[in-house]
């Protein structure tokens, strides 16, 4: 596997090509940490091929130039004639060239994007030196080839940088795996090289491409398996997150003028936590911080160390997920967090623990198994996974995890094309997931080996436990690393995050040779075989009966006893099958209304408003919203509040949505209604830390009040007016304070004009200034 030719690293010596890269290296002010004294002296000690990796390690952070606007031919005949051409002028024979290269690229998944994009590759540069390379070291070509064949998301990073064909097979990168301490120091060392905070994050993407370029490689040419894939992946992440939470510290730090003690520790979660990412998965993290207090930081109006904490988690989903030139590193979940995304980014330890004590679900502790720190500080990470023990490990249990997990698990499936998601689809990768996390929720508390983030490290102290029979262990195992091998594979192809099989019978044979089958039907029978030892288990840990129950617990549903489609036709609705999936959906989160004596009144409801179809589809986002469901399925048992929230949602899909998303919004509207609906502005105390949530709070009180007819049309747009006017000031006045400069405000005037000067506007209109 590992090739001795240098012949491209002397082209790049021999061309102007190491000059750019010496004086770029030069110009940012990286000589001395690369040991070159100037542009002669690293001139010379490549020639002599000094430190080769250390060199490939430097190529790979420069900045590569785009991929040139080149021609590539359509058809096998035409990419042959070219390739031969380009032989020819290497000084080889043509036909002893496409020979060799035609019976290399038959034996791969895909014989025509392999020629391709070896096409594509060779057009980039130094396609003399290539081929005569490829001529004499017949592996390489092969390698080459079953790269380009099984990935186009890799190929197109060897277009992009033909060079690191090179470093892949020249230096033993394809040999071994990289643990996290390596990943520490080679990520430290790519943004080391550069001064400027947005050199630094463009050579932190450039590193991870390379990477993901070398884990990519080793799967493909099977030299690792799926586990050690997901370890380097998820070390990979954690590298680059530490990274990226140090450079947005000292950002922020000489923003504001103040460095404050580094408390903060980023939790992953989900596949980050278990250490088993994917080729393009999500990033799911939660951010804590050791105690709240003051902080002086005037210049950037930050008075509280819950402010900078969340600047400071806000800059690092910023940086790792903005797009630029080079990329994005990672698509970044911040939804797990208490409240969704609406509740704070940043929480303190203690806020964690009220909120767990207090509102946290058993959906929650799931999550929490696989909770790991990633970065920052490890010893307050270490402090909140002990406070936050209790609640994911109790002692009793309130409820049953099976039924909860049954219930998200039809949930789940309501809306997934069985038999074609691997992920999602019965009898796959999540099915796995939560076998192993039922088992976790009702055993981790008395046996503390079960506290385990990984599955398949899960799974195999499950089977120590006698929880899980050996022979079940084994297939669940087999079947794990089976369909994440799948998965891999499927995201590897365009780099994009997909869990579905392909639908025709040309894409399934290829990706079946990828995985090595002769035929599709022996990797359906394989696939299948795999999907079915899921399903039994499942079965057997949860029981088919409960699964059934809480499939079709909703008893009012349509086509069942008590409510047919009759009913709801005559109730008004239009769409009778949308209107079935929707109450089936109020029925999995809020089973208290699937008796008919709850049912009937809000259908009642319904039928009185004008649209129901459209009442039904903004019910159904509230009642799916987790941090309110409990208490919307105590409000709905108030008959002025029940015709209030069928009001709103058949009147208005925005504010439907501002109740789902903001939990204190809803908790004002169930608990203190008088308040709600009284004149006045409400919420004070968002006003000067949170203007866009006291704007939405105090827009929604003013939108009810024109509901309900205690406002006309003129006093509604004055009322939104003032708000507005309010907000205004008040940034107006923040904006002085922060400036620096000596501007008294008596200096200065804001025009309001259009529908502001008017006092006509509503809400979501635009401010003319």
């Amino acid at each position: 596997m590992r090739f001795e030719g240098r012949r491209v690293f002397r082209s790049l010596v021999q061309h102007d090509e190491l000059d750019h890269i010496c004086s770029r290296r030069i110009d940012d002010g990286a000589e001395t940490k690369c040991g070159w004294r100037n542009i002669d002296d690293a001139r010379q000690r490549c020639k002599r091929m000094e430190n080769l990796n250390q060199f490939f390690c430097i190529m790979a952070t420069r900045m590569f130039p785009p991929e040139e606007q080149i021609r590539v031919p359509s058809t096998e005949e035409e990419l042959c004639a070219g390739i031969g051409s380009m032989a020819a002028d290497a000084g080889l024979p043509p036909p002893l060239v496409l020979k060799s290269l035609k019976s290399d690229v038959r034996s791969t998944a895909h014989p025509k994007r392999a020629l391709t994009n070896l096409h594509r590759f060779l057009s980039m540069g130094f396609a003399s030196s290539w081929l005569r390379d490829f001529h004499e070291h017949r592996l390489l070509q092969r390698i080459a080839l079953e790269i380009f064949s099984q990935s186009q998301f890799l190929a197109d990073i060897l277009v992009r940088n033909t060079e690191l064909l090179h470093w892949l097979t020249s230096t033993p990168v394809l040999k071994s795996a990289k643990g996290s301490e390596e990943y520490a120091r080679e990520a430290f060392e790519a943004v080391n090289l550069f001064q400027r905070l947005e050199k630094k994050l463009d050579g932190l993407k450039r590193f991870q491409r390379r990477e993901l370029l070398r884990i990519g490689a080793r799967q493909i040419l099977k030299e690792a398996a799926i586990s050690t894939t997901s370890e380097e992946l998820s070390s990979l992440a954690d590298a680059i997150i530490e990274i990226i939470l140090r450079l947005s510290r000292r950002s922020l730090s000489e923003t504001i003028g103040v460095e404050p003690q580094d408390s903060l520790a980023i939790i992953g979660l989900g596949k980050l936590g278990g250490r088993e990412l994917n080729f393009s998965s999500d990033i799911d993290l939660m951010f804590v911080y050791d105690e709240d207090g003051p902080l002086r930081a005037p210049s950037a109006r930050i008075v509280t160390l819950h402010e900078y904490y969340t600047r400071l988690s806000e800059s690092v989903v910023r940086r790792l997920s903005e797009h630029t030139a080079e990329g994005h590193l990672y698509r970044v979940d911040t939804r797990l967090r208490p409240d969704g995304h609406s509740g704070p980014l940043a929480m303190s330890r203690s806020a964690y623990v009220t909120y767990y004590e207090s509102r946290g679900e058993l959906w929650e502790r799931q999550m929490l198994h696989k909770a790991r720190v990633v970065a920052g500080n490890a010893s307050v990470a270490k402090r909140w996974l002990g406070d936050i023990e209790p609640f994911v490990y109790p002692k009793t249990q309130l409820g049953s995890p099976l039924e909860e997990i049954a219930r998200i698990k039809s949930k789940i499936e309501s809306v997934t094309e069985s038999g074609i998601d691997i992920k999602l689809g019965s009898g796959g990768i999540r099915d796995v997931e939560f076998i192993v996390q039922a088992l976790q929720l009702l055993n981790a508390a008395s046996i503390a080996g079960l506290r385990q983030q990984n599955t398949l490290k899960a799974i195999h102290q499950l089977m120590l436990a006698n929880l899980l029979r050996r022979s079940e262990g084994e297939e669940l195992r087999e079947a794990y690393e089976s369909l994440r091998t799948v998965e891999d594979r499927l995201q590897l192809l365009h780099g994009l995050q997909t869990h579905s099989l392909p639908s025709t019978h040309e894409e399934k044979h290829v990706l079946a040779k990828q995985l090595g089958f002769r035929s599709v039907g022996q990797f359906e029978r394989w696939l299948g075989r795999h999907r079915q030892n899921i399903q039994r288990i499942f079965r057997s840990v949860f029981g088919a009966e409960d699964v059934e129950i809480e499939t079709e617990r909703f008893r009012g549903v349509p086509g069942e006893k008590g409510l047919p489609l009759g009913r709801l036709k005559r109730i008004g609705f239009l769409d009778l099958t949308g209107a079935a999936q929707h109450l089936r959906a109020v029925g999995r989160e809020l089973p208290g209304l699937a008796r008919p004596e709850r049912l009937e009144p809000l259908l009642a409801l319904m039928r009185q408003s004008q649209a129901p179809d459209w009442c039904l589809f903004n019910f159904t986002s509230i009642a799916s919203a987790r941090p309110i469901r409990r208490t919307l399925e105590h409000a709905m048992s108030g008959e002025k509040l029940a015709e209030l929230l069928v009001l709103i949602c058949s009147r208005s899909a925005r504010f439907a949505r501002v109740l789902a998303q903001e939990p204190l919004l809803f908790e004002s509207l169930a608990g203190r209604p008088e308040e709600l609906l009284s004149p006045g502005r409400g919420w004070e105390f968002l006003r000067s830390g949170d203007a866009a949530r006291y704007r939405a709070f105090n827009e929604f009180k003013i939108a009810v009040r024109l509901l309900l007819g205690d406002l006309s049309i003129r006093q509604f747009t004055r009322e939104v007016s003032d708000l507005a006017e309010e907000i205004v000031v008040d940034a107006f006045g923040r904006a002085l304070g922060g400036s620096g400069m000596n501007v008294s405000p008596l200096d200065v005037a804001l025009i309001g004009v259009g529908k502001l000067g008017g006092r006509e506007i509503t809400i979501g209109s635009d401010l003319d200034l």
